[in-house]
């Protein structure tokens, strides 16, 4: 193909029009929704953490790592139950 019209600054630059309107989506939505989500979890892992403290003697290491084990188990646990209340033919019969 053979261009014979000086069409050459129709071209020079790409349109990335569609690609910012996208990013601006992306932040719009982290800070929208994916930010408070993140301070609504850290304020509740601060507030188990102060709790658990007056509670029990014990290092800030092994309070974060109790944390995260409690909260992995309950994921894991609601994962499961979501599983038998799709799958009834899973369910143990009492």
């Amino acid at each position: 193909m053979t261009v014979h019209q000086n069409t050459r600054e129709l071209y020079r630059y790409i349109d990335y029009t569609h690609l910012a309107e996208f990013i601006f989506t992306c932040v719009e939505k982290t800070i929208t929704t994916d930010l408070k989500q993140e301070r609504q979890f850290l304020t509740g892992y601060d507030q188990a953490k102060q709790r658990l403290k007056e509670i029990v003697d014990m290092s800030d290491q092994s309070l974060d790592l109790f944390i995260r084990c409690v909260f992995v188990k309950m994921a894991e646990a609601s994962l499961h139950a979501s599983e038998r209340s799709i799958y009834p033919c899973f369910e143990t019969k009492k």
